[in-house]
Protein backbone atom coordinates (compact mmCIF):
# COMPACT_ATOMS: atom_id res chain seq x y z
CA UNK A 1 0.00 0.00 0.00
CA UNK A 2 1.51 3.26 -1.12
CA UNK A 3 1.84 5.61 2.03
CA UNK A 4 2.36 8.37 -0.68
CA UNK A 5 0.48 10.79 1.38
CA UNK A 6 2.55 10.52 4.48
CA UNK A 7 5.77 11.16 3.07
CA UNK A 8 5.40 13.49 0.67
CA UNK A 9 5.93 17.48 0.81
CA UNK A 10 4.81 19.46 3.76
CA UNK A 11 1.53 21.34 2.75
CA UNK A 12 0.60 24.75 3.47
CA UNK A 13 -3.19 24.46 3.59
CA UNK A 14 -5.88 27.14 3.45
CA UNK A 15 -9.45 25.84 3.74
CA UNK A 16 -12.41 27.21 2.26
CA UNK A 17 -15.97 26.44 2.23
CA UNK A 18 -18.13 27.01 -0.03
CA UNK A 19 -21.76 27.23 0.75
CA UNK A 20 -24.39 25.92 -1.50
CA UNK A 21 -28.08 26.95 -0.85
CA UNK A 22 -30.05 24.22 1.19
CA UNK A 23 -26.47 22.30 1.58
CA UNK A 24 -23.52 22.42 4.16
CA UNK A 25 -20.87 23.39 3.27
CA UNK A 26 -17.77 22.22 1.13
CA UNK A 27 -14.14 22.19 3.01
CA UNK A 28 -11.62 22.62 0.41
CA UNK A 29 -7.72 22.50 0.94
CA UNK A 30 -5.78 24.85 -1.01
CA UNK A 31 -2.44 23.46 -0.80
CA UNK A 32 1.71 24.49 -1.79
CA UNK A 33 4.58 22.67 -1.26
CA UNK A 34 6.57 24.30 2.05
CA UNK A 35 9.39 20.94 2.52
CA UNK A 36 11.55 18.49 1.42
CA UNK A 37 10.10 14.89 1.30
CA UNK A 38 11.19 13.22 4.80
CA UNK A 39 10.38 9.46 5.32
CA UNK A 40 8.81 8.45 8.34
CA UNK A 41 8.93 5.30 10.24
CA UNK A 42 6.38 3.28 10.70
CA UNK A 43 5.25 4.00 14.24
CA UNK A 44 4.60 7.82 13.03
CA UNK A 45 3.16 6.85 9.66
CA UNK A 46 0.53 5.03 11.66
CA UNK A 47 -0.25 7.56 13.51
CA UNK A 48 -0.67 9.98 10.70
CA UNK A 49 -3.87 8.66 9.53
CA UNK A 50 -4.76 11.96 8.33
CA UNK A 51 -1.90 12.19 5.82
CA UNK A 52 -1.21 14.86 3.92
CA UNK A 53 -2.09 14.92 0.30
CA UNK A 54 0.41 15.57 -1.76
CA UNK A 55 0.38 19.81 -2.94
CA UNK A 56 -1.04 20.30 -6.82
CA UNK A 57 -2.29 23.20 -8.15
CA UNK A 58 -5.99 24.41 -7.53
CA UNK A 59 -8.33 25.06 -10.00
CA UNK A 60 -11.11 27.98 -8.73
CA UNK A 61 -14.02 25.82 -7.12
CA UNK A 62 -17.37 26.55 -9.54
CA UNK A 63 -21.01 26.06 -8.56
CA UNK A 64 -20.87 23.17 -10.34
CA UNK A 65 -17.52 21.61 -8.95
CA UNK A 66 -19.18 22.57 -5.82
CA UNK A 67 -22.05 20.52 -6.54
CA UNK A 68 -20.25 17.42 -7.64
CA UNK A 69 -18.37 17.54 -4.23
CA UNK A 70 -21.14 17.04 -2.50
CA UNK A 71 -21.96 13.98 -4.62
CA UNK A 72 -18.88 12.62 -3.69
CA UNK A 73 -18.87 12.86 -0.55
CA UNK A 74 -21.91 11.01 -0.49
CA UNK A 75 -19.90 8.31 -1.99
CA UNK A 76 -17.88 7.97 1.74
CA UNK A 77 -17.80 4.91 3.39
CA UNK A 78 -18.44 4.85 6.75
CA UNK A 79 -15.87 2.73 9.04
CA UNK A 80 -18.24 -0.11 10.14
CA UNK A 81 -18.31 -0.79 6.37
CA UNK A 82 -14.65 -0.91 5.93
CA UNK A 83 -12.90 -4.90 5.31
CA UNK A 84 -12.10 -6.27 8.48
CA UNK A 85 -14.03 -3.48 10.68
CA UNK A 86 -14.76 -5.62 13.97
CA UNK A 87 -11.01 -7.12 13.73
CA UNK A 88 -9.47 -3.68 13.46
CA UNK A 89 -12.35 -1.29 14.85
CA UNK A 90 -11.90 1.34 12.11
CA UNK A 91 -12.15 4.46 13.51
CA UNK A 92 -12.00 8.09 11.01
CA UNK A 93 -8.95 9.58 11.33
CA UNK A 94 -8.95 13.26 10.55
CA UNK A 95 -11.57 15.08 8.08
CA UNK A 96 -12.14 14.21 4.31
CA UNK A 97 -9.69 16.12 2.14
CA UNK A 98 -10.64 17.81 -0.92
CA UNK A 99 -8.34 18.93 -4.02
CA UNK A 100 -8.89 20.08 -7.56
CA UNK A 101 -6.42 18.32 -9.27
CA UNK A 102 -6.61 19.16 -13.49
CA UNK A 103 -5.74 15.63 -14.13
CA UNK A 104 -2.15 14.96 -12.41
CA UNK A 105 -1.56 11.64 -11.77
CA UNK A 106 -2.11 10.10 -7.93
CA UNK A 107 -0.09 7.18 -7.41
CA UNK A 108 -2.15 4.88 -5.30
CA UNK A 109 1.24 2.69 -4.63
CA UNK A 110 4.34 1.21 -6.30
CA UNK A 111 1.89 -0.19 -8.89
CA UNK A 112 -0.92 1.40 -9.42
CA UNK A 113 -1.69 5.14 -10.27
CA UNK A 114 -4.74 7.12 -11.17
CA UNK A 115 -4.87 9.98 -13.96
CA UNK A 116 -6.90 12.38 -15.73
CA UNK A 117 -9.47 13.46 -12.69
CA UNK A 118 -10.55 16.46 -11.98
CA UNK A 119 -11.09 16.10 -8.57
CA UNK A 120 -10.28 14.30 -6.08
CA UNK A 121 -11.06 13.41 -1.94
CA UNK A 122 -9.01 11.22 0.31
CA UNK A 123 -10.65 10.02 3.71
CA UNK A 124 -8.01 7.91 6.26
CA UNK A 125 -8.93 5.87 8.92
CA UNK A 126 -7.05 4.35 11.55
CA UNK A 127 -7.04 0.75 12.90
CA UNK A 128 -5.45 -2.40 14.75
CA UNK A 129 -4.67 0.18 17.90
CA UNK A 130 -3.45 2.66 16.17
CA UNK A 131 -0.87 0.66 14.13
CA UNK A 132 -2.99 -0.33 10.50
CA UNK A 133 -4.57 2.31 8.29
CA UNK A 134 -7.00 2.59 5.62
CA UNK A 135 -7.96 5.04 2.65
CA UNK A 136 -10.19 5.83 0.79
CA UNK A 137 -9.67 7.90 -3.00
CA UNK A 138 -12.51 9.08 -4.55
CA UNK A 139 -12.29 10.71 -8.00
CA UNK A 140 -14.20 12.38 -10.54
CA UNK A 141 -13.89 12.57 -14.03
CA UNK A 142 -15.05 14.70 -16.97
CA UNK A 143 -16.28 11.75 -18.78
CA UNK A 144 -16.88 8.21 -18.55
CA UNK A 145 -14.39 7.48 -21.10
CA UNK A 146 -11.34 9.33 -19.27
CA UNK A 147 -12.90 7.41 -16.07
CA UNK A 148 -12.66 3.83 -17.69
CA UNK A 149 -8.65 4.45 -18.96
CA UNK A 150 -8.16 5.57 -15.09
CA UNK A 151 -9.41 2.30 -14.27
CA UNK A 152 -7.83 0.16 -17.06
CA UNK A 153 -4.47 2.15 -16.03
CA UNK A 154 -5.06 0.99 -12.53
CA UNK A 155 -6.11 -2.66 -13.53
CA UNK A 156 -2.85 -3.20 -15.83
CA UNK A 157 -0.91 -1.51 -12.83
CA UNK A 158 -2.04 -3.99 -10.36
CA UNK A 159 -2.03 -6.71 -12.79
CA UNK A 160 1.79 -6.27 -13.15
CA UNK A 161 2.24 -5.83 -9.66
CA UNK A 162 4.45 -9.02 -8.29
CA UNK A 163 6.83 -8.36 -10.98
CA UNK A 164 6.88 -4.61 -10.01
CA UNK A 165 7.25 -5.33 -6.82
CA UNK A 166 9.81 -8.19 -6.33
CA UNK A 167 12.10 -6.01 -8.82
CA UNK A 168 11.97 -3.13 -6.13
CA UNK A 169 12.73 -5.70 -3.60
CA UNK A 170 15.67 -7.06 -5.32
CA UNK A 171 17.36 -3.72 -6.01
CA UNK A 172 17.21 -2.81 -2.22
CA UNK A 173 18.67 -5.90 -1.11
CA UNK A 174 14.87 -7.19 0.27
CA UNK A 175 14.12 -10.59 0.70
CA UNK A 176 12.22 -11.37 -2.90
CA UNK A 177 8.82 -12.59 -1.89
CA UNK A 178 6.14 -10.65 -3.02
CA UNK A 179 3.27 -12.27 -4.11
CA UNK A 180 0.10 -10.64 -5.66
CA UNK A 181 -3.30 -12.48 -5.89
CA UNK A 182 -6.32 -10.76 -7.75
CA UNK A 183 -9.23 -12.05 -5.59
CA UNK A 184 -12.40 -10.53 -7.31
CA UNK A 185 -12.37 -9.46 -10.93
CA UNK A 186 -15.52 -8.24 -12.91
CA UNK A 187 -16.74 -6.06 -15.02
CA UNK A 188 -16.50 -2.30 -13.50
CA UNK A 189 -14.43 -3.36 -9.88
CA UNK A 190 -11.40 -5.54 -9.17
CA UNK A 191 -9.85 -6.21 -6.04
CA UNK A 192 -6.12 -7.55 -5.10
CA UNK A 193 -4.10 -8.52 -2.35
CA UNK A 194 -0.63 -7.98 -1.76
CA UNK A 195 1.81 -10.26 0.82
CA UNK A 196 5.36 -8.64 1.16
CA UNK A 197 8.63 -7.61 2.54
CA UNK A 198 7.88 -4.01 2.54
CA UNK A 199 10.58 -1.69 0.64
CA UNK A 200 10.70 2.03 3.34
CA UNK A 201 9.68 4.57 0.71
CA UNK A 202 6.63 4.40 -1.08
CA UNK A 203 5.16 2.04 1.38
CA UNK A 204 6.55 1.24 5.37
CA UNK A 205 9.45 -1.25 5.90
CA UNK A 206 8.55 -5.08 7.20
CA UNK A 207 6.74 -7.51 6.51
CA UNK A 208 2.92 -6.56 5.68
CA UNK A 209 -0.11 -7.49 3.28
CA UNK A 210 -1.64 -4.41 1.19
CA UNK A 211 -5.12 -5.01 0.08
CA UNK A 212 -6.60 -2.70 -2.71
CA UNK A 213 -10.16 -2.26 -4.29
CA UNK A 214 -10.99 -0.15 -7.23
CA UNK A 215 -14.70 0.52 -8.84
CA UNK A 216 -16.03 2.40 -11.30
CA UNK A 217 -19.52 3.79 -12.28
CA UNK A 218 -19.77 6.61 -14.79
CA UNK A 219 -17.53 9.32 -14.74
CA UNK A 220 -16.60 8.31 -10.79
CA UNK A 221 -13.91 6.21 -9.45
CA UNK A 222 -13.04 4.71 -5.96
CA UNK A 223 -10.05 3.33 -5.22
CA UNK A 224 -9.86 1.88 -1.58
CA UNK A 225 -6.60 0.86 0.23
CA UNK A 226 -5.68 -0.78 3.87
CA UNK A 227 -2.43 -2.58 5.09
CA UNK A 228 -2.62 -5.55 7.34
CA UNK A 229 0.96 -5.73 9.78
CA UNK A 230 1.74 -8.87 11.54
CA UNK A 231 0.02 -9.01 15.09
CA UNK A 232 -1.59 -5.98 15.21
CA UNK A 233 -5.77 -7.71 14.56
CA UNK A 234 -6.76 -10.49 13.27
CA UNK A 235 -5.88 -11.64 9.63
CA UNK A 236 -8.25 -10.49 6.81
CA UNK A 237 -9.95 -13.12 4.71
CA UNK A 238 -10.15 -12.11 1.58
CA UNK A 239 -13.27 -14.22 0.95
CA UNK A 240 -14.97 -10.99 1.45
CA UNK A 241 -13.53 -8.75 -1.13
CA UNK A 242 -16.74 -9.27 -3.23
CA UNK A 243 -19.30 -8.14 -0.38
CA UNK A 244 -16.37 -5.49 -0.29
CA UNK A 245 -16.82 -4.76 -4.01
CA UNK A 246 -20.56 -4.65 -3.71
CA UNK A 247 -20.39 -2.21 -0.38
CA UNK A 248 -18.06 0.37 -2.69
CA UNK A 249 -20.30 -0.11 -5.65
CA UNK A 250 -23.31 0.88 -3.54
CA UNK A 251 -21.39 4.06 -2.79
CA UNK A 252 -20.64 4.71 -6.37
CA UNK A 253 -24.41 4.37 -6.84
CA UNK A 254 -25.18 7.02 -4.36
Amino acid sequence: MRLKRAWRRGVLALTVTVGIAGAAGVSVVLSEPVGATIPKPRAAWSQSADLVAMALPTSPLTMGSATRLLAMQQMQLAAPQLPGYFAENWAPFGTQRIRTIDGHEIGENECAKVDGAGIWTQQSFSGGGGQNVAIQDTFAFTSSGTAQSAYQNVVAGMSACQQITRALQASNNVSVDATVTNTVSQAGAAAWARSWTGVMGVSAAGPQTNHLYVALAGTSLIVLQFTEFPGHAAVYDVTADPSVLSIIEAGLAR
